[in-house]
């Protein structure tokens, strides 16, 4: 009993904390899952050699020890190889921990209750996301005035997990095996099927996660599919749906399914036809051209989303996440077709097992077969669009089902001979081979987060303002392991805050040979010029920042203001025309008829604006102070009639600005609109109306900055949010170490969000 408590303890601490979002990228909580995992390994280590019922089996091994292997030789084959260290070390410790799980499992008291405890996550996950999502929307009803259909995703909940279909996925992986280990039979236990049905659907539709909904349908199709061609389950569904016991449990369900996808209706029709960022395609496309340059081995582990910017062309979408949500083309990408076929090893294994499970007579090992297989087939469609293979908490809850047949299993995976031979003479050498690697997997982990804690420390004290208490230890990690990008450009980024330009160039050189990042470009033209290098050389350094085109306004700005500083008139009204297009609010800043250099260019700087996006043209000559000219352009407006009443009430007309704001009203899921009500607000002075519905557009887009006003500050450290630019999470999304908020230079000017659209 002890021993399921804290195995129970351990199980709820890799779910909700060490698995999630903070358990991947804060080095704080790394390094306690680290510590967690080298006791418990060290635990069992003695508990192995004092009893052999608990030294490492696997009926599966095959499935462990191949995509290991592979991973091993693609970091050692990458022209990265630094950034596939950790990615072994992990999984060399996710395989061990493995192996400690079926070992676990194996002792019937544990497997006995491993499926209430996935039942209680379900519902407990469930309820809360639930809850959570109600409160958001109560908040919303009373920011609407009345109530209505109410967005999904709120806010981007995704409780510990950074993101809604990260919530579905844990539930919908808890779901299965709890309704497979489900106590008793009759109304008890189908009341209790249904409840953890009925919680799951409702996440299901609150997440909003498409990818989730697809691979729901996927798996409900081929997985009902094979169940349904197993002699006689056609007879037991009809029998299960005849039964009268079933009946009320079953409409409950249906009724309570039926009316919430009926009140969210026009929410579920928004997010379905919602692009979010647009970038799957071209995430998927930079993986296929790593693969066309690597096939056989990749690029190594964890070097697609470090690569990404490169292997971006000009004039693609250039956007910061952390995987290409596609795993199978990103696992080509970085393991080539080596990791390819280690992958259809391991599926063809635990395919065994699952279809084994099914086929056998034990009863309570195919309900737990079904399940590993309706878990596995949705994790698999999830996976063309999503990827969790860097999340603990979805890995450990695939995981269990399968461990628990692999546990309760009394046969290997069949090995052909002529394979099985030579693997036979490598079997005295496996358990000593096997505990050195955790051995070093530990070590190398433990030095890894020695630096990155007080890296974070360096960040911290950067987004402070503290630039000379962050210098040493940036420089401090940046010498400890120079190859990890991230280091070096925040270690640059603290020399350029004190003037050392040639330290600042070498280590931002160091980080951009790697990513390309074009924030870490235009820092290295900002040391060259200070730097005093020729003014081709920055131009150069520009070139290079606005390689794949202007689709960040806040470095386009800068790379303007730093060509005009250089005397590259041409390449800086580029770049004011990208920021401005990008930004339009930006037009209203003061700076373009007040800075010597720029206010001659002025007026053909916004008429090249106006005709590089037309459907903006209109709110650019607004901001611009040209009300003739927006109303001459509204024809291209996405919405001519709101920009109209938006043009009056810019001009002062009070009966037209309360009609913007009735149109928010009118289209309460209308980001645009909502976002103009809280504009003309603040334009009025009305900042009480300018808060509503600024707080009703972060429900509606998550933390959306769109009702607010653009700026220009020129001074060292923005006091307000840093806008136009997306890579706030570049060191942790990348590296998984966190680089400052804002990545453009100090020195440089920046763009920021205001209150007002009469501040400065």
């Amino acid at each position: 009993m002890l021993g399921w408590v804290v195995f129970a303890a351990l199980v709820l601490y890799a779910v909700f904390l060490g698995g999630t979002f903070a358990g991947i990228y804060l080095a704080v909580v790394r390094w306690w899952s680290l510590v967690l995992v080298a006791a418990g390994l060290a635990i069992w280590a003695i508990l192995a050699v004092r009893d052999p019922s608990w030294r490492p089996r696997s009926a599966i091994w095959p499935a462990l020890v191949l995509p290991l292997l592979v991973l091993a030789v693609t970091t050692a084959t990458s022209p990265y190889p630094r950034l596939g260290i950790e990615y072994v070390a992990w999984s060399t410790l996710l395989l061990a921990l493995y192996l400690l799980l079926v070992r676990i499992l194996a002792r019937p008291f544990i497997r006995a209750r491993i499926g209430a405890l996935l039942g209680a996550l379900c519902l407990g996950i469930g309820l809360t996301y639930a809850v959570l999502v109600l409160r958001d929307w109560i908040d919303w009803w009373g920011l609407v005035g009345r109530v209505t259909a109410p967005p999904l995703r709120p806010e981007f909940e995704g409780l510990t997990y950074g993101n809604p279909s990260a919530v579905l996925t844990v539930v919908v992986l808890c779901l299965l095996p709890a309704l497979a280990a489900l106590p008793g039979s009759g109304r008890a236990r189908a009341a209790m099927g249904t409840l953890l049905v009925v919680v799951t659907a409702i996440v299901v539709v609150m997440t909003g996660s498409r990818a989730g909904w697809l691979a729901i349908g996927v798996a409900i199709v081929v997985v009902g599919a094979a169940w349904l061609l197993m002699p006689g389950h056609r007879g037991r569904l009809g029998e299960a749906l005849a039964d009268r016991r079933a009946r009320p449990a079953i409409v409950a369900a249906v009724a309570i399914v039926a009316v919430v996808g009926l009140l969210l209706v026009p929410s579920l029709v928004l997010r379905a036809g919602n692009t979010s960022d647009g970038g799957r395609l071209q995430y998927f496309t930079t993986a296929l051209r790593m693969f066309a340059d690597h096939p056989l081995l990749g690029v190594g582990p964890g070097v697609w989303v470090a690569l990404r910017i490169v292997y971006t062309q000009a004039g693609e979408l250039d956007y910061t996440v952390p995987h290409a949500h596609d795993i199978y083309l990103q696992g080509l990408a970085e393991t080539g077709l080596l990791g390819a076929i280690a992958g259809i090893v391991a599926l063809a294994c635990v395919a065994w097992l699952v279809i084994g499970a099914i086929r056998g007579r034990d009863d309570a090992r195919r309900r737990w077969g079904w399940a590993a297989a309706g878990g596995l087939v949705y994790l698999a469609a999830h996976s063309t669009l999503d990827v969790y293979a860097n999340m603990p908490a979805v890995i450990l809850v695939a995981a269990l089902p399968v461990a628990w047949l692999d546990a309760s299993s009394t046969a290997d995976v069949p090995i052909p001979r002529a394979v099985a031979r030579p693997l036979a003479a490598l079997r005295p050498i496996a358990t000593p081979a096997f505990v050195t690697a955790a051995v070093l997997a530990i070590a190398v982990l433990f030095r890894a987060e020695s630096i990155a804690g007080p890296a974070q420390t360096a960040v911290d004290r950067i987004d402070a303002g503290d630039w000379p208490a962050a210098l040493p230890l940036a420089e401090s990690a940046a010498a400890d392991d120079p190859d990890i990008p991230a280091y070096r450009v925040t270690a640059g980024l603290a020399r350029e805050a004190v003037g050392d330009w040639a330290g600042a160039a070498a280590d931002l050189g160091g980080a951009v040979a790697v990513d390309d990042l074009p924030q870490t470009w235009l820092a290295i033209a900002w040391a060259a010029d200070e730097g005093g290098a020729p003014r081709a050389e920055v131009a150069a350094d520009l070139a290079r920042a606005t390689r794949t085109g202007i689709q960040q306004p806040a470095v386009a700005f800068a790379a303007g203001w730093l060509s005009d500083r250089i005397g590259d008139a041409s390449s800086a009204d580029d770049a004011y025309v990208g920021a401005l297009t990008g930004l339009p609010s930006l037009a209203a800043d003061p700076y373009w008829t007040t800075d010597p250099a720029v206010a001659p260019r002025w007026a053909d700087l916004l008429t090249q604006a106006i005709a590089a996006d037309p459907t903006d043209g209109w709110e650019l000559a607004l901001m611009a102070g040209d009300a003739d000219t927006a109303r001459a352009l509204l024809d291209g407006a996405p919405d001519p009639a709101l920009a109209d009443l938006v043009i009056r009430a810019w001009g002062g007309d009070a009966d037209a600005a309360e009609a913007v704001r009735e149109t928010a009203e009118a289209r309460p899921l209308d980001g645009d609109a909502v976002a103009w009500a809280a504009r003309v607000s603040a334009h009025q002075g009305d900042a009480e109306q300018a808060a509503r519905f600024r707080a009703w557009a972060d429900e509606i887009e998550s933390s959306s900055f769109e009702g607010y006003e653009v700026r220009i500050e020129t001074g060292r450290l923005a006091e307000r949010d840093n806008a136009g630019s997306g890579v706030r999470f570049y060191g942790a999304y990348t590296y998984r170490r966190p680089t400052p908020n804002d990545l453009v230079a100090a020195g440089l000017p920046r763009l920021v969000y205001v209150d007002e659209a009469a501040a400065p």
